[in-house]
């Protein structure tokens, strides 16, 4: 054990005070950064880290959470019940609320104990609270919001030795981490900011990243030819690329609920789309998420290609013409975006494509500050536990996509079934009566394609099959030998 672990990574880092903005600071940030519980993905089971314990009451929808007091800070700064409270509470007045399912208290009887009380009951107290990074407040006191964007001190077994945007993020061993007996295997971990494909693969194949994510048939495909085994890791990861319709401004064509529909049900050959642009490792389902999920059945599959017949019903909706339109994508969906492009143009849809980078499109897009008219294209990852896990941060009535459109009281009235649902099986039968209105009826996002994502190591680097968690890798299940 030992070494440097590098990895390649297609998005730029930044953003690293995930309260602020939901950015990717759960893919690069997890070395130094820890979370109440853990989640398992392979089982779905909860680990105590930043906890010692936690319980749910469901008749005071309240999850009641001690805190490890063992627990401190690399910079030797305790972890305290307010820091919870101040993590937690900064989501909510930054606007990211949805992502812990915006609590309408938070409270701290004593100095080791947090309650979390929310309106109604869910399934997911849990879920909303234990994975999230938490952060300090007596540093974000000390220091301010823009360091806090920029910088990393949390209670993790790495700390960040040199960050330097649009290049690398490096970590290094913390040698003041609270739980000595564990230091992790690895010296160092270090992200270089890749984003083209072509300089990840050639960085790989000449053995000067350790790993490689291929989401991507041709990059299986070469990968495979020279040898290598896809291991585990993000395998059980699939993810979703959605063309989300902008639907708050009344006269543009898109807030149309027939021109959605004609569009999305008909106009596009989505199959033919997900095998241009992900290959073997392309498909569609109008399902979102992924057909494995428990709330999928086949009756969610009900787009049939036919361009006459979306040119009609287009021309029924009062654009017989067609109309233009312009689609937002980041720099990890141009593909996906110019060939919708060419798609849209055989229906007389006309769309300009335009690259936005991805934290902005999140918030000035189809976030708190959206104005736009257009198509955006967002994708996710849908891990194969905790189903909802999406649904609660992204495609509801108040998270991410909250703001791209207008809800109808449908919808709001099947989200909240769903936000309610006292059984697994009760929440099985609301997500499927919500996707089924919100993508056929609403046709208020269209799946677009989901990708099957495979990992690549060199023979010198090593992960455990417990490596994959609710976010990033666990730091102690990862390692490389010297080389």
């Amino acid at each position: 054990m030992g070494g440097d672990l590098i990895r390649g990574c297609a998005q730029n880092i930044g953003t690293f005070f995930a309260p602020f903005k939901q950015g990717n600071q759960n893919e690069y940030g997890w070395p130094a950064l820890e979370s109440l519980g853990i989640c398992r993905q392979a089982t779905g089971e909860w680990e105590q880290l930043l906890a010692t314990g936690w319980e749910r009451d469901d008749d005071k929808h309240t999850l009641t959470i001690k805190i490890n007091k063992n627990a401190y800070f690399s910079n030797g700064y305790p972890l305290t019940a307010e820091d919870v409270v101040f993590t937690h509470r900064s989501r909510l007045e930054y606007g990211t609320g949805s992502a812990i399912g915006n609590p309408i208290a938070i409270e701290t009887p004593d100095d080791e104990t947090v309650i979390f009380t929310w309106a109604d009951f869910s399934l997911k107290y849990e879920l909303w609270v234990l994975p999230q990074f938490i952060y300090s407040q007596k540093v974000f006191e000390e220091n301010g919001e823009d360091w806090m964007l920029n910088n990393i001190i949390g209670t993790g077994p790495y700390v960040v030795d040199t960050y330097t945007p649009d290049v690398l993020l490096k970590f290094v061993r913390n040698e003041n981490y609270w739980r000595p007996e564990m230091m992790p295997p690895c010296d160092t971990m270090t992200w270089l900011y890749m984003p083209e494909v072509t300089t990840q693969i050639a960085a790989f194949l000449n053995g000067e990243i350790d790993c490689i994510i291929a989401s991507s048939a041709e990059v299986v495909d070469q990968l495979l030819a020279a040898g290598y085994q896809a291991g585990s890791g993000k395998d059980d990861f699939n993810g979703q690329f959605h063309a989300v319709p902008l639907t708050i401004t009344p006269e543009d064509p898109l807030a149309n609920v027939n021109v959605r529909r004609a569009i999305f049900e008909h106009g596009i050959d989505w199959d033919e789309l997900a095998m241009t642009v992900g290959g073997s490792v392309g498909y569609h389902t109008d399902c979102i998420g992924l057909t494995s999920m428990a709330y999928y059945r086949p009756e969610i599959e009900r787009s049939r290609f036919d361009p006459e017949l979306a040119r009609k019903e287009l021309a029924n909706a009062g654009y017989p013409d067609g109309f233009s339109t312009v689609i937002y994508c980041g720099d990890n969906n141009t593909a996906g975006a110019t060939v919708l492009q060419e798609k849209l143009k055989l229906i007389g849809v006309i769309a300009d494509v335009q690259q936005v980078e991805a934290t902005k499109m999140q918030s000035d897009y189809i976030g708190a500050r959206a104005t736009q008219t257009g198509i955006c294209i967002s994708g996710f990852a849908y891990p194969a536990a905790n189903q909802t896990d999406r649904f609660i941060k992204h495609t509801n009535p108040t998270a991410t996509y909250g703001p791209a459109h207008v809800w109808s009281d449908e919808i709001r009235a099947l989200w909240d079934a769903v936000r309610t649902a006292h059984s697994q099986e009760e929440e099985n039968e609301a997500l499927y009566r919500y996707v089924e209105c919100y993508v056929h009826k609403e046709c208020a996002v269209w799946p677009m394609y989901n990708t099957r994502s495979a990992t690549f190591f060199q023979e010198w680097c090593h992960y455990s099959d417990k490596a994959r968690l609710s976010y990033g890798t666990d730091p102690f299940e990862v390692w490389v030998e010297a080389h």
